[in-house]
């Protein structure tokens, strides 16, 4: 695979032709998106009660809080703590 192709593998970084635009436009034409389906209160109550219990867990709590501040970081997003220059950190977070 030359480096021209593999610049553009899976279609990054490149823009399609006015004709191929216009073909998938025409194609798409009286197409609706798919209905989500509605979401019980019963399946309401059990998400929030699974989500309740891992965010009980240190260990969960804690991966993903990072993951959301490596994510802020990355983005350059202070976090509300950052912003109102409170540094101290609760018993959970550390």
């Amino acid at each position: 695979m030359t480096l021209e192709k593999s610049k553009n593998a899976g279609g990054v970084g490149r823009r399609h032709s006015e004709e191929s635009r216009k073909k998938m436009s025409v194609a798409k034409k009286g197409k609706k998106a798919p209905k989500r389906k509605a979401v019980t209160l019963e399946q309401r109550k059990r998400i929030s009660e699974s989500l309740k219990t891992k965010w009980r867990d240190p260990e969960y709590r804690g991966r993903v809080s990072a993951a959301i501040r490596e994510g802020l970081e990355k983005k350059k997003i202070k976090t509300y703590a950052e912003k109102s220059g409170r540094t101290e950190q609760k018993d959970w977070q550390i």
